[in-house]
């Protein structure tokens, strides 16, 4: 430059000041230069030794305690405790209530058997003679009716006894009928011949198990008649071919039945010149089942394959 030509203003400088640059902010005097892109470190807050501040990051505010992991964990301990206390509780509980249950069970379970065994303490038989005869008859009785049915053939038979009515038919129905009536004589007898001396249950209830037997075994033995038509025919392997054998066989029949009420009465009445008028009405049913076993043992005394129309093939 030309003396006399004053000097830029960009030129001067003040004498120990560092040059600066046209463009940029003054520097204050002590403040050390700011990087750019470097976010300004706030005063008071020092800087951890190894730990970089992270340029993008949010600056830390100062007087703010940096939250501690630990305290997150420490609460999810102290709920799942809460936790476990509150179901180790409703265990108790439920244990307790279960505990009580079974107690009550236990109980009504014992005071059910202590029922029972006094019950069965109290039952006796009696010694009486004319009272275990009558019973032994009365059963045997019942035997031999479900046996005729059974064995005889005659009530395979489709002839007609009256018009619509074949034996076949009158033989089921009349059987059945005898049984309800052995049964209903048990039955009403028992009030006076006792068994069982302690509990009337066990007395009464065994004319009616034999009686639901009894109709089991009729209808398990129940079959559609048969009849000669001329083509063979084998006769049913549980029928008595003899006919002498079925005529013994209603005797039989007819004399326990008979031996039953001879021991009712004998009860009622040591002589025959001591029995009166309700002794026979007591003994009633058993003399109508004795008159049909009559009957009975009448149609067997007749029987034979053609008077009753039966297949041929069925003699002996």
């Amino acid at each position: 430059m030309g003396p006399g030509t004053p000097p830029p203003p960009y030129a001067t400088s003040t004498p120990g000041m560092p040059q600066q640059q046209p463009g940029m902010p003054q520097q204050q005097p002590g403040i050390p230069q700011q990087q750019p892109g470097i976010p300004q470190q706030q005063p008071g807050m020092q800087q951890q030794p190894g730990m970089q501040q992270q340029p993008g990051m949010p600056q830390q505010q100062p007087g703010m305690p940096q939250q501690q992991p630990q305290n997150n964990k420490a609460g999810e301990n102290n709920a799942k405790k809460n936790n476990n206390n509150k179901k180790n509780k409703n265990n108790k509980k439920n244990n307790n209530n279960n505990n009580k249950k079974n107690n009550s069970n236990s109980e009504s379970n014992n005071s059910t058997s202590n029922v029972i065994k006094e019950r069965l303490e109290n039952i006796k038989f009696t010694d009486n003679k004319a009272v275990i005869s009558f019973w032994i008859f009365w059963f045997i009785t019942v035997v031999l009716l479900l046996s005729t049915y059974i064995t005889t053939p005659i009530r395979y038979s489709e002839k007609n006894v009256v018009n619509k009515l074949n034996y076949n038919r009158l033989y089921y129905y009349l059987h059945c009928v005898l049984l309800a009536l052995l049964c209903f004589y048990a039955y009403k007898s028992s009030n006076k011949l006792e068994l069982i001396k302690g509990e009337d249950i066990y007395q009464k209830i065994l004319p009616i198990i034999v009686l639901l037997f009894g109709f089991l075994i009729i209808n398990l033995f129940d079959s559609k008649g048969s009849k000669d038509d001329g083509s063979f025919n084998s006769a049913p392997s549980v029928i008595v071919k003899n006919k002498y054998g079925m005529i013994i066989h209603y005797t039989l029949l007819i004399i326990f039945l008979s031996l039953t009420i001879l021991s009712h009465l004998r009860y009622n009445s040591e002589t025959m010149f001591g029995l009166q008028s309700h002794h026979i009405y007591g003994v009633a049913p058993g003399l109508i089942v004795g008159i049909f076993f009559i009957y009975l043992l009448y149609l067997t005394v007749t029987y034979s394959l053609k008077k009753y129309k039966l297949p041929s093939t069925w003699r002996k």
